[in-house]
């Protein structure tokens, strides 16, 4: 085709046209791409919402501004790539359907994780109320505000302090 043309004929009468139309079949790909994204007609909202599906996922976008720049495009192609579509910076409806899915799942994840965090301070918290303020001396109730200055106990160990400084006054 149009290699063979200039491999035959590199000094060719048609050079300048078969490199023209090897740059054009080159940019086919993509050109589709933009016009397929132009025809979602994505509101400025729903681009920030891809940019903040994007970066929950770890594609850094550069930004939640609703105007996809390099940035943007950028994470779009790696997060293409992860999901081994092709490359090419512009989404699909079914690829902004597809991420906003996986963003879903992800902040699932996140909350859970979250929540296993919380559950294993508050045992933490429990277990150090146990062995420090829960006697209700001033070192002990003092050493658990001072690691824990909003604990579960908070209240009740400055509740305690209190009362202990104001038998004292």
């Amino acid at each position: 085709s149009m290699r063979n043309y200039l491999q035959r004929y590199p000094q060719g009468d048609f050079v300048r046209e078969a490199n023209a139309t090897i740059a054009e079949l080159r940019a086919a790909p993509e050109r589709r791409a933009i016009e397929a994204e132009e025809l979602l007609r994505l509101s400025r909202d729903q681009k920030r919402t891809i940019q903040r599906n994007l970066a929950l996922l770890g594609f850094d976008p550069r930004g939640i501004d609703g105007l996809f720049g390099k940035g943007s495009r950028s994470a779009i192609a790696q997060w293409q790539a992860s999901i081994r579509a092709q490359s090419t910076g512009y989404l699909t409806r079914e690829q902004v359907t597809a991420l906003q899915s996986a963003a879903d799942r992800r902040a699932v994840q996140l909350e859970e994780e979250a929540r296993q965090r919380r559950e294993i301070e508050e045992r933490q918290d429990r277990a150090y109320w146990q062995d420090t303020g829960r006697a209700g001396d001033e070192s002990g109730l003092r050493a658990y505000l001072s690691r824990y200055p909003d604990g579960l106990y908070a209240d009740v160990a400055q509740s305690r302090l209190n009362e202990i400084e104001a038998r004292r006054r």
